[in-house]
């Protein structure tokens, strides 16, 4: 009995990613394309730097990675900056909405948010937005960003950090 508890642990929570779990994330990136379509040096940039930073640790990743897309195509900072902030802090979040998650899913969300187990968001970046514009907003008990933490997953940081909001062990 106690090799089975150890194996089947209790479950405490359920987390869900956001990016390719709650909508289609192909399907998003057409929508977005129209907007990635002016800055395509940027855009191959930061596909090649957040992969290679992947599982590092970072004090400031998304600073780090403004750095390494500006230093790899030879721009300042700051204009690398400006433009991943437009890129992604307007053009993706404009790209959501209620029509954005999967069929079904808000009705899933609020049938498991009803339930006795607590539910919530681990995902590479700060979701809350996208949450709200697709209207799944106020449903999650934690919503954890991994780069605000320093590193993407798969690195424990995220499940760590929620486990402790929910007050239960990583493996729960």
């Amino acid at each position: 009995p106690a090799i089975m508890a150890e194996n089947n642990p209790k479950i405490a929570a359920i987390t869900f990613d956001v990016d390719g779990t709650l909508y289609d994330l192909p399907i998003q990136k057409l929508m977005f394309a129209k907007h990635a379509i002016w800055h395509p040096k940027v855009i191959g940039a930061w596909e090649r730097e957040k992969q290679a930073m992947r599982g590092h640790h970072f004090k400031d990743y998304d600073g780090e990675l403004n750095r390494r897309i500006a230093s790899s195509l030879k721009m300042s900072t700051e204009r690398v900056t400006a433009i991943m902030d437009k890129l992604f802090k307007e053009s993706w979040i404009s790209t959501f909405s209620a029509k954005t998650p999967l069929k079904g899913m808000k009705d899933l969300i609020v049938e498991l948010r009803e339930g006795l187990i607590p539910i919530g968001i681990i995902s590479d970046h700060a979701s809350a937005e996208k949450l709200e514009r697709m209207e799944l907003g106020g449903l999650w008990r934690v919503n954890i960003d991994c780069s605000a933490l320093g590193a993407l997953k798969p690195r424990t940081a995220g499940i760590i950090a929620a486990a402790a909001e929910f007050a239960c062990e990583p493996k729960n």
